[in-house]
């Protein structure tokens, strides 16, 4: 029975990710694979926690956001108007993080806390289909400091809440996420996240400068010497 009824979802989730895009609409898809998860899985529906998304490319990438000390934002494929950003994933799969990427053989994991902010907002862009895996993709986008991207997000895709939603929702407050685990589901579904514009790579903290006065020549103090 449990089996059974595991085929079953898995037939509705491959029919949600599989629409051809002009049947439907992107919020008539949205609707449709997050009743599926909030009502047709419970069974067999797990969350992982993550603290990181990680990020897979080619190595002359990997050199080139090493050189510049952040991930550039690059057009997609996809013709998205004037949004650019950076692709990245929360999905771990068996509890651990991927060991192969269709992206490239080089992987970074970057924290949540050093890229979502109160001011960024979640959209559904859609599902894709690769094979043997299905993709729902999201942007986030940056109200305040993205304007003409935040407007055309707001135009064609499905605004989502990004802290309580039931495929993937970020706390901002302790830089995690909450990824939806279907890994019983065939083909793996993964999510994909668009984080717009540039990204930090390694971003530096400001701390207090002290002054540690001019250096000395001498060694430190030996502890048998005081004790005699």
């Amino acid at each position: 029975m449990q089996t059974e009824k595991t085929e079953q979802v898995t037939q509705l989730m491959q029919d949600a990710c599989l629409v051809e895009r002009g049947e439907s609409s992107c919020s008539q898809e949205w609707d449709k694979i997050t009743k599926l998860v909030q009502n047709g899985v419970n069974h067999i529906v797990q969350y992982d926690t993550v603290e990181y998304l990680h990020h897979a490319t080619v190595m002359d990438n990997a050199k080139k956001i090493s050189e510049t000390g952040k991930f550039l934002a690059d057009k997609c494929v996809e013709k998205f108007g004037p949004v650019k950003g950076v692709w990245f994933c929360p999905t771990l799969h068996n509890g651990e993080l991927p060991t192969q990427s269709p992206y490239g053989d080089q992987r970074i994991a970057i924290r949540i806390a050093n890229i979502i902010t109160t001011d960024h907002i979640m959209f559904y862009q859609g599902p894709r289909n690769y094979k043997n895996s299905q993709y729902l993709r999201f942007f986030l986008v940056n109200k305040n400091d993205q304007k003409e991207e935040f407007e055309w997000c707001q135009r064609n895709l499905v605004k989502v809440d990004i802290a309580a939603n039931p495929i993937c929702s970020f706390n901002v407050d302790t830089g995690t996420a909450n990824c939806v685990n279907l890994n019983s589901i065939w083909p793996h579904i993964w999510v994909d996240i668009l984080v717009v514009g540039d990204v930090p790579f390694f971003p530096w903290k400001k701390i207090e400068k002290t002054y540690r006065g001019n250096p000395r020549s001498g060694l430190l103090p030996s502890f048998d010497d005081e004790e005699q």
